[in-house]
């Protein structure tokens, strides 16, 4: 049997983590394990690393996001401050990561000239958290990708 490769991570692996300091609200327990990637393909070198079963809790900004004081059985992976590039693919295209604050984007909308974003800057939290709640991203006819798991980046 070939031997698996471990890809070496960057970021910060920790186990029981209190969730409390990364929602707005303050509250929740530990999470069994809490990963902060340095970047997209830390992101996806972890992912890949993980058992199919493993569960995950996305993480942004926090917003609106109650964790049980009992915690979370799994991993919790915090996409703020990691996952936060963002450019202009073509003259009316954006492409942001999932940690990207939407005020954030609606700001680069407007200095790019761009039509159609500006409701995101009323919408707390990241692109990723907006992409989970379907903040009227249809109108927006913004594109999802999604992780080889089958998990989206919210």
């Amino acid at each position: 049997m070939a031997a698996e490769r471990i890809t070496p991570l960057r970021g910060r692996l920790r186990s029981r983590v209190r969730l409390a300091p990364y929602t707005s609200w303050h509250v929740g327990g530990p999470a069994d394990r809490l990963f902060e990637p340095e970047n997209r393909g830390d992101l996806l070198a972890f992912i890949a690393q993980q058992p199919a079963d493993e569960p995950l809790l996305w993480i942004g900004l926090g917003s609106n996001l109650l964790v049980r004081e009992g915690g979370f059985r799994g991993t919790a992976i915090v996409l703020y401050g990691a996952l936060e590039a963002y450019s202009r693919d073509s003259a009316t295209t954006l492409r942001a990561e999932a940690g990207v604050h939407c005020a954030r984007l609606a700001k680069l909308a407007e200095r790019e000239r761009l039509a159609g974003l500006g409701f995101m800057a009323g919408i707390p939290g990241t692109i990723g958290g907006a992409r989970r709640r379907q903040h009227r991203l249809v109108d927006a006819r913004t594109l999802w990708h999604r992780l080889p798991r089958g998990d989206s980046t919210a």
